[in-house]
């Protein structure tokens, strides 16, 4: 373990620190932690004030914090929409669902989502398996209309 210990007469600069800060910075932004990206950075920031790499990131970091913000805000507007449509429909999901979910253009993240937390009567025979392919579903929404039908039982 003594190869990981810092160098003693080596002099760790401002430089060094906003380089790791950097790059921790950077790690947590990939794990979609803005707030400890942002966090880190600015870490760095303080370190090197005129890195001009760093403030570079701090600025992707808050656009990348607003776009996460937005995309969770439409998921949770688009949600609620199924939700109400469920209401309408009984509170069964059915094939007629998810179709309109479909053609509503809803991400297949999102109908699989309101797939696996809803009761479902879904008709799963071949036929109209190969009917939902044909209109376009995605082979993943449909193996989860597969595998909740068997879930439920009506």
């Amino acid at each position: 373990m003594r190869s990981c210990q810092p160098d003693p007469v080596t002099e760790i600069t401002g430089e060094d620190l906003a380089a790791a800060h950097y790059n921790v910075g950077i790690l947590h932004r990939i794990r979609g932690d803005f707030g400890a990206a942002l966090a880190s950075l600015e870490q760095g920031r303080a370190a090197n004030p005129d890195n001009g790499i760093i403030r570079s990131a701090i600025r992707e970091a808050i656009s990348a914090r607003e776009v996460a913000r937005e995309f969770t805000r439409a998921e949770q507007d688009a949600l609620a929409m199924v939700r109400e449509r469920l209401g309408e429909a009984g509170d069964v999901l059915t094939n007629d669902l998810v179709i309109g979910m479909f053609q509503d253009g809803l991400d297949d993240e999102i109908i699989i989502q309101v797939i696996r937390t809803s009761e479902v009567g879904f008709d799963v025979s071949p036929p109209t398996l190969g009917e939902l392919q044909r209109l376009g579903l995605s082979p993943a929404v449909i193996s989860a209309m597969v595998e909740a039908a068997g879930r439920w039982v009506p």
